[in-house]
């Protein structure tokens, strides 16, 4: 049999450059969902100008504090079960992610090019919950960057199994 390619690679390799961009726009996807959280949960604003019987500068030095409409429970956020921004599980994505970059890219196994389906495919049923996540949660950006790495993960899965029938 003769090995598929696209604009000249091997589909393991693109399958594995597929990986390296999602792993890429995962870890971008993660920061900026930390980024968003480090938003305060209250707003802080000072109390009206108060021009007491000449008191210095007239201000009063009392804060009010308002709600903003962030309610995370305090609890961190999990999909299926499993907490995406923890740091071990963030790890364990990224170095799978590559360990499968870096197996589709240098060898021409079935059992990789099969372990990268399996892996492509478990990561894309994980990017469609955080795509429901990032709607209801009103992220609209982060919910579009989750629906590419979605795209992209279905994508080297599919390249991977057209490399395992192929060869």
């Amino acid at each position: 049999m003769t090995t598929r390619s696209f604009l000249g690679l091997p589909l393991r390799r693109v399958a594995a450059v597929l990986f390296l961009v999602t792993v890429a726009l995962f870890a971008v996807g993660v920061a900026l969902e930390k980024d968003g959280h480090a938003e305060p949960a209250a707003a802080v604003t000072e109390a009206p100008d108060h021009a007491e019987g000449g008191e210095e500068g007239g201000h009063d030095e009392d804060t009010v504090t308002e709600e903003v409409g962030h309610d995370d429970g305090g609890e961190s956020e999990s999909v299926l079960g499993v907490d995406l921004e923890s740091p071990l599980t963030v790890t364990l994505a990224v170095v799978g992610s590559l360990l499968l970059a870096i197996g589709l890219w240098f060898t021409d196994r079935r059992g990789v090019a099969a372990a990268a389906v399996a892996g492509g495919l478990a990561f894309a049923v994980f990017d469609v919950a955080e795509v429901a996540h990032q709607v209801d949660a009103s992220r609209s950006g982060l919910a579009v960057l989750a629906v590419v790495l979605v795209l992209g993960h279905t994508a080297a899965a599919g390249a991977a199994a057209l490399n395992v029938i192929s060869t």
